[in-house]
């Protein structure tokens, strides 16, 4: 067998590139259980509600965050804030989602009351708001809606500042 490093370069290339593609990807950590009430499936829902911890009137980052194996790479140091009755928790994400750049997740929420949480994204609010639809939102182009669930209403906006655009989802 003849080496030719032409095309042992040009494999290599292709290969990595392959995998740099893969290993970016949130869509496995980023899914909805239902997109219609912007419930949040699987791990995405435990990285939520498991993020912080209550304990008396303190409110406190997990440790170690809940979060697979195979995400860990992808998600950055989360940023605990308080304000009052208010918290948020800030999570830098990695990697993009069907194709759009992720920036964070944001859980927002109020002390013995509701929360929500913000997912951020490096793309514009037309792509966003297409993507999103594409996986049942249904969404109007104005990007907000609020939808009654009995006991509850969900609250679903896309929002767009600074280049970034922001899909909030509350329950209330």
């Amino acid at each position: 067998m003849r080496f030719v490093p032409g095309i042992l370069l040009v494999g290599l290339v292709l290969t990595s590139g392959a995998c740099a593609q893969d290993s970016g990807s949130l869509n496995e950590l980023i899914r909805f259980e239902d997109p219609l009430t912007c419930t949040p499936a699987d791990e995405l829902s435990v990285l939520i509600i498991e993020t912080v911890r209550f304990d008396g009137p303190d409110v406190k980052l997990a440790d170690p965050l809940p979060v697979s194996p195979r995400f860990r790479k992808r998600i950055g140091q989360p940023q605990l804030g308080r304000r009052d009755n208010e918290y948020w928790v800030t999570i830098p994400l990695f990697g993009s989602w069907r194709g759009i750049p992720v920036v964070s997740l944001t859980r927002r929420g109020w002390m013995d009351s509701e929360h929500g949480f913000t997912l951020t994204f490096d793309g514009s609010k037309e792509q966003v708001l297409a993507t999103l639809n594409e996986v049942g939102f249904q969404l109007p182009p104005s990007g907000e809606v609020v939808r009654d669930g009995g006991e509850l209403r969900s609250f679903i906006s896309v929002s767009s500042e600074a280049g970034k655009t922001a899909l909030h989802c509350y329950v209330g």
